[in-house]
């Protein structure tokens, strides 16, 4: 019962949407009541009255239940002291049902709810003993029925009513019942097993066999994982774990913790994202395996897990060499989905080295390699090769001023997420969209990919994903209100700064310029000038160079909004905003950002330009404005284009 409240307390503890409200216990005067209308009638001594009263503490179910016993062993002429505790008094009034008794034991092993079909498949009794049993169940209002017939479905009481039930049997008595019903299941209820394995597996566990509930532990792991319910799954897989350690060590007992051990990590990926510790954890313990085993396929995957997690968390020399490793495998087996997935490794590492140029190259090379009816990666990793490469490369193609590029393989990318059915990959496309949309300056497609991000997130706990999604709504709601719902407003400037280092990984300088942004439209330049300082600290200590530039130009622009020096460096700030600017610029030229050249032409040459230094301003804009290719034009593009225009420039 400890356990159980502290469990509660960790559950429901202080939220801002929750009251607590104190159940007190029921007065002497209400204690009476209740007495009398389970009496119906009948008389009881006063002193026995007294004691019920003093025995339960004026707890509702124990006052009834400690009632009814007192009752029942009078009717049958017994004179006993008063059950001490509600348990003892529920188990003394099973002892007076007689066989009743033992049909109530077989369904509390069961479960608290359970069907008159699977009770009679496991019970000894006949079909119209069995029902006259069950009636004295309810008669003592232990059981409550929903429904006639086979199809009818049975409710314990209270679980306490079950935990009696269940604890009046032996260790060996329990075990056994608990196998007939596992066994039942499976060869009578077969649907029972492909639905709800976990109700086997249980069954299986508390019966003593190991193998067989090991087996439907994974199973319904599994399932919870197609269902993208990843603490579901993580729980499931940690049972099959704990059972599998029961197994004499063999390489058959390694070669099962290997393969739970990889659909676990995946699971963990779904349900806490990339940088969860145990992500790490898992895929080593897999690695280990997989060697001892000389498993080269396991140790592949097992490679890409730890190569997964050290390129997110921005560990990038170890990304870089587990990379290699991988490809290493992959030439060596010479196999489409081996070569597909190091080439997307490979395809990320430069992308977060801002060498986008590569990037494109190597992730559409693992797009074109994935085979499309190769779902081992899916499998493996809970989402869609293609679909993460074709999303990468989006903001690849953005950088290099590929636009059209860009929005086409967004795009697919989204459309295959779709049709895939999964919600993870969908979450991971739909906020890329939202990220090129946000870089486009497209509001409204930031609202709606980023809103579908947010109701996946909410629906079915994709913790990845789910803190990413207000930052952005919350940027679209600055830009262009929404109409008919509710601001999306974001934590206190530390929590928000807490979230985005604690979970942006190597994407963090997105984040942080993201809320920087935000921070600036708000009119607060102080704050903006923390996230991004803490934001250029942060990545430079990574050795994560993608978005820096936009760290120093977004810094540039604070130091020249900003009325109020509170909060920012001293001494000319127009000149230190034109050294921030142009080590932006330099950062951009070196990383082929044209994207990035161009926002930051702009707010230099806007600098320049209210400073009487307009055809440098004319010329820098200009020349930032070409090669960008296709027609679709990015709000940089209409700036550029008005920036020109108002110079008589184009």
């Amino acid at each position: 019962l400890t356990l159980r409240l502290q469990t509660l307390e960790a559950l429901w503890g202080p939220r801002a949407h929750l009251v607590q409200v104190t159940l007190a216990p029921l007065s002497g005067t209400e204690s009476a009541t209740l007495i009398d209308r389970v009496l119906g009638g009948q008389s009881l001594p006063a002193e026995v009255r007294r004691q019920i009263v003093a025995r339960t503490d004026g707890v509702p179910l124990f006052l009834e239940e400690l009632t009814k016993a007192v009752v029942e062993s009078h009717d049958s002429g017994e004179r006993q002291e008063l059950p001490a505790t509600l348990r003892d008094s529920l188990a003394a009034r099973l002892d007076r049902l007689g066989t009743a008794k033992e049909v109530a034991q077989i369904a509390a092993v069961i479960g608290r709810v359970f069907s008159f079909e699977l009770l009679a498949a496991v019970c000894a009794l006949d079909e119209a003993a069995l029902q006259q049993e069950l009636r004295r169940l309810m008669q003592a209002e232990l059981v409550y029925r929903k429904g006639f017939g086979s199809q009818a479905r049975y409710l314990f009481k209270h679980a306490l009513v079950q935990d009696a039930a269940y604890e009046s049997l032996l260790r060996r008595e329990r075990q056994q019942i608990h196998r007939q019903i596992a066994e039942t299941l499976a060869s009578r209820f077969p649907e029972t097993a492909e639905t709800t394995p976990e109700i086997l597996a249980h069954h299986y566990t508390e019966a003593g066999l190991p193998e067989p509930a090991i087996d439907f532990w994974v199973r319904a792991g599994g399932l919870a994982s197609r269902r993208s319910a990843s603490l579901e799954a993580i729980s499931h897989l940690d049972r099959a774990l704990r059972l599998l350690q029961s197994l004499a060590e063999s390489p058959g007992r390694d070669r099962r913790e290997l393969s739970i051990q990889n659909a676990r990590a995946a699971a963990v990926i779904t349900g806490r994202g990339y940088l969860d510790p145990e992500v790490e954890q898992t895929y080593a313990r897999a690695e280990v395996l997989a060697d001892r085993l000389e498993e080269t396929e396991e140790r592949f995957w097992a490679l890409y897990g730890l190569y997964t997690h050290h390129v997110i968390f921005g560990n990038l020399a170890q990304a870089l060499d587990l990379a290699e490793r991988l490809l290493r495998i992959a030439e060596s087996e010479q196999r489409p989905g081996f070569l597909s997935v190091a080439w997307f490794t490979f395809g990320v590492y430069h992308f977060y080295q801002s060498d986008y140029a590569e990037a494109v190259s190597e992730l559409e090379r693992a797009y074109e390699l994935a085979l499309p009816d190769d779902d081992s990666f899916r499998i493996r990793t809970g989402t869609d090769l293609r679909v993460m490469a074709l999303s990468f490369g989006t903001p690849a193609l953005w950088h290099r001023g590929e636009l059209d590029r860009a929005r086409d393989w967004i795009e697919r990318a989204v459309a295959l997420a779709r049709q895939l059915g999964s919600p993870f990959t969908l979450a991971f496309a739909c906020t890329y969209a939202a990220m090129l949309a946000q870089a486009l300056r497209d509001v409204e497609t930031v609202r709606r990919m980023a809103g579908e991000v947010h109701d996946l997130a909410g629906e079915l706990g994709l913790s990845q994903w789910a803190w990413r999604a207000p930052f952005l709504l919350a940027w679209s709601d600055l830009y262009a209100p929404a109409a008919g719902r509710p601001a999306c407003e974001l934590g206190d400037f530390d929590s928000s700064q807490r979230v985005i280092a604690q979970k942006g990984g190597s994407n963090m300088g997105y984040y942080y310029c993201l809320h920087g942004e935000i921070l600036i439209l708000r009119q607060r330049p102080g704050d903006a000038w923390r996230a991004l300082d803490e934001g250029l600290r942060l990545t430079r200590a990574r050795g994560v160079s993608i978005w820096i530039e936009e760290i120093y130009r977004l810094q540039g622009e604070v130091l020249l909004t900003a009325k109020s020096p509170e909060g920012l460096p001293e001494g000319d700030r127009p000149a230190e905003a034109e050294r921030r600017f142009q080590t932006a610029l330099e950062l951009a030229r070196r990383h082929g950002s044209r994207a990035m050249e161009l926002r930051t032409a702009l707010s230099l040459g806007r600098l320049w330009q209210s400073q009487g230094r307009t055809q440098a301003a004319r010329e820098l804009v200009a020349q930032a404005r070409q090669g960008f290719t296709g027609e679709l034009e990015s709000g940089d593009l209409r700036e550029a284009r008005a920036f020109l225009d108002s110079s008589n420039l184009r």
